[in-house]
């Protein structure tokens, strides 16, 4: 059986207020592969995710009753690799949200992001951020409210 499912992305990795942010573009070509890899990441079917991009890779997976999310980025000649975890709530907030983004073609919004604890870092802090192409008009302040 296959303990990893893996997918392809367009990434950065930035130094930003004294955090480390980690960006995930996610094209409409890889929006399915990522939507399956997180839906076999569910169901337990696959141990973790690995996303793999020009220059790194991390590896995803889910740890119950985690708190919040961590990770460890490891950099080397401009190259990245790391291991992320998140709670199985928040992998059920992304599978939702992907699943509606094939259904609608477009996102409720433009990213989905979770705050990251990096307790191995010098930088303890991060922000792991999944964009998408396509979302929904904002709406205002007023409307938000409303609904």
């Amino acid at each position: 059986m296959r303990t990893r499912f893996t997918v392809d992305s367009s990434a950065a990795i930035e130094e930003l207020a004294g955090e480390h942010v980690v960006k995930f573009r996610i094209t409409d070509a890889s929006a399915a592969p990522w939507t399956l890899g997180l839906c076999m990441l569910k169901e337990r079917l696959v141990e973790s995710i690995a996303i793999r991009w020009e220059n790194g890779s991390f590896n995803l997976q889910v740890v119950p009753d985690l708190g919040r999310a961590q990770g460890r980025i490891q950099r080397s000649q401009q190259a990245y690799a790391g291991d992320i975890a998140i709670e199985e709530i928040e992998l059920d907030r992304w599978v939702h949200f992907f699943l509606c983004y094939l259904r609608d073609g477009y996102g409720s919004v433009d990213h989905l992001d979770v705050d990251l604890d990096l307790p191995l870092e010098p930088i303890a802090r991060g922000t792991l951020v999944l964009y998408v192409p396509h979302a929904a008009p904002p709406v205002s302040q007023a409307e938000a409210l409303r609904r």
